[in-house]
């Protein structure tokens, strides 16, 4: 049977995204005219929520995604980075181009995962056979 499994490594594009963009935010919050208890809660949250996607992504969080696998038989399988095998359905907000793909996934249960591959953690014929398994994922 045809697989394809990859091992998620940080990109270093999306991690500085992250970090300049909750930068950004915060600076436009603190140029907002607002009473500072509100500035500091809201530069606080800012805070709290570019650490958070920075670790996520960097895969520093145990509920991290750490490999990816599709099987032709089987769907979609994560591997966290505490270890723990789910069994994921692709859904149908994830997106799939040449330089970035979000694959959002879920299991049965509910639980949510995410994975985002750049052109800096994923090669490109890896890149193509994702592409690949989207698409045949998404018209099945």
């Amino acid at each position: 049977t045809a697989e394809w499994l990859v091992t998620y490594q940080p990109s270093l594009y999306l991690l500085s995204f992250i970090v300049l963009i909750h930068l950004a935010a915060c600076l436009i919050m603190i140029s907002l005219p607002l009473a500072w208890y509100w500035q500091i809660s809201g530069l606080i949250a800012l805070l709290l929520k570019g650490l958070y996607e920075y670790l996520y992504a960097a895969g520093y969080l145990p509920w991290a995604v750490h490999t990816v696998r599709w099987r032709e038989f089987g769907g979609w399988e994560i591997t966290t980075i505490n270890r723990t095998h789910h069994a994921v359905i692709l859904t149908e907000n994830s997106f799939c181009h040449r330089w970035l793909t979000v694959l959002n996934l879920h299991t049965r249960q509910g639980k949510r995962f995410r994975a985002i591959f750049l052109a800096d953690n994923l090669s490109p014929a890896q890149a193509l056979l994702l592409r690949r398994r989207w698409l045949c994922a998404k018209t099945a």
